[in-house]
Order: C-alpha cells, then sequence, then structure tokens
C-alpha cells in the first residue's frame, strides 16, 4: 500500500491509537516487515512468506483495531 494511503487508513475513525507521531516507528516497522516478505518470496521459502505475510497482517490489525 501507499505510504500516503497507509497514513490515511491509519488516521481514519476506527484507530483510536494512531498518532503522527508514532508515524516514524510505523515505518521503519512496515519496511521491515515488508523487505521480510520480499526475502523469503525472492528466496522462495513459502514457508518464511506465509509466516511473514500473517505477522505483517495480523501487526495491522493490531494497531488499528480493526477485527478479523
Amino acid at each position: 500500500m501507499h505510504t500516503a494511503r497507509l497514513r490515511l487508513r491509519l488516521s481514519g475513525s476506527r484507530n483510536k491509537s494512531y498518532s503522527e507521531k508514532a508515524w516514524p516507528l510505523h515505518e521503519k516497522t512496515l519496511q521491515h516487515q515488508h523487505r521480510n516478505i520480499l526475502a523469503a518470496v525472492e528466496g522462495r521459502d513459502a514457508q518464511a512468506a506465509q509466516e511473514a505475510v500473517q505477522e505483517h497482517i495480523l501487526w495491522f490489525y493490531r494497531l488499528t483495531n480493526i477485527q478479523k
């Protein structure tokens, strides 16, 4: 997701815990997660890719208070 769209999503009414001040931490976390996903895909490690994507999605759900 594009950074501006993600910020907009995070600042929406569904997320009461999001703060612009916290964005640098979230941005670094997202970059780390995306790098892990890409490395697993490039390495053709399906299990690692699955785990990295799952971790990323669950982290985002927790961050935005989205119900599964």
